[in-house]
């Protein structure tokens, strides 16, 4: 059984509103998160920050579903071993003018700050702050807080 994605982040004060979806760890998962971000945006009221949250959603669940997962954009399901397939999560709340985006995945490997993977410093130059933090049942969450950046 799949426990529900938000029992694997770390827990939000009850007020906060969060989208979220545990997803297969295909290369699929990339776009659906992104557009999640994107979508959860600008019903937020936040269009300022589409591009940015998809983008920087995107690039997380890459990085995901790149160590987790079967990254392969062409890969037919039927090639797919059921017993391998892992999941990931992706989070999208909010907090006073800004999105944070969660991605969880299996591996409990923190990532390197010192220098960052393509994906890492792609978020680095989209979001405010980046970090992570091992998940509370296992894993990670790697996240990013996207929102205007102070002049």
């Amino acid at each position: 059984m799949i426990a529900p994605v938000s029992d694997r982040f770390a827990p939000l004060p009850p007020a906060v509103r969060a989208s979220e979806l545990t997803l297969l760890a295909l290369h699929t998962a990339i776009t659906i998160g992104g557009q999640l971000a994107r979508i959860t945006a600008r019903v937020w009221d936040l269009p300022h920050l589409e591009h940015l949250a998809e983008q920087a959603a995107g690039h997380l669940l890459a990085r995901a579903v790149e160590g987790t997962g079967h990254p392969a954009p062409n890969l037919r399901y039927s090639d797919i071993d059921p017993t391998t397939l892992a999941t990931v999560g992706v989070r999208v709340h909010r907090s006073a003018d800004a999105l944070i985006i969660d991605v969880w995945d299996t591996d409990p490997v923190l990532p390197s700050t010192t220098p960052p993977d393509r994906h890492l410093s792609a978020v680095d130059s989209l979001a405010r702050r980046w970090g992570s933090y091992p998940a509370p049942r296992g894993g990670k969450v790697v996240w990013a807080e996207v929102g205007p950046k102070a002049a």
